[in-house]
């Protein structure tokens, strides 16, 4: 029996049995690989059109053919937008930054009233997209914003213009120019969902 088992094992069909188990092992871990992967560009895709509905809207331009994004999406973007929010605060704060757990749930709070309250302004088919793209159009707003207001008193201090009334004045300037573009890039998201919503039909 000792004799025979070496010559057995090296028999064809038993090399034969061997090699398919290999494959089919092989088989499913790329299977399993394409799975994983597949998930990760489908979730990248939903962020990435977001973004581009945001950019198009930004500029007050209707985006061909916007994409339906789910929850996954809308977390991500809700998540950015806090985190952008609190960095925005602490840069503030400069030059003695400090972390403070109360500010940090003041913006998670916001985040959550403005998206229940948006959402009530939405219709059900096309929420979850509507609101994913105004939270990047809430990012773009939070870093510019930001960008105009350090830039407008980095000149009056140059230009020793520094009073009150000048910078209430600029700061209302920067409000309503906010005000104004802010009503043309979600106008533009709602006709881009409009078009899409109406070629379905």
């Amino acid at each position: 029996i000792t004799a025979w088992v070496p010559r057995a094992c090296s028999m064809p069909g038993f090399r034969l049995e061997k090699n398919d188990n290999e494959r089919s092992g092989s088989r499913l871990g790329s299977r399993l690989a394409l799975a994983v992967a597949g998930l990760l560009r489908e979730r990248t895709n939903g962020v990435w059109s977001v973004f581009r509905l945001a950019l198009r809207a930004a500029a007050w331009r209707t985006t061909p053919d916007p994409r339906a994004v789910g929850l996954r999406s809308l977390v991500v973007w809700a998540v950015a937008l806090a985190a952008v929010r609190a960095a925005l605060q602490l840069l503030d704060a400069v030059p003695a930054p400090a972390f403070n757990p109360y500010g940090l749930n003041a913006v998670v709070a916001w985040v959550a009233i403005a998206l229940a309250v948006a959402a009530l302004l939405v219709p059900r088919p096309c929420r979850v997209t509507v609101l994913s793209a105004m939270l990047a159009l809430a990012i773009l707003a939070e870093i510019v914003m930001a960008g105009l207001n350090w830039g407008a008193t980095l000149i009056l201090s140059r230009l020793a213009l520094g009073d009150s009334w000048t910078s209430t004045n600029i700061a209302m300037a920067i409000l309503l120019i906010h005000a104004v573009w802010w009503i043309g890039a979600m106008m533009a998201v709602f006709r881009s969902v409009a078009i899409v919503a109406g070629a379905r039909q």
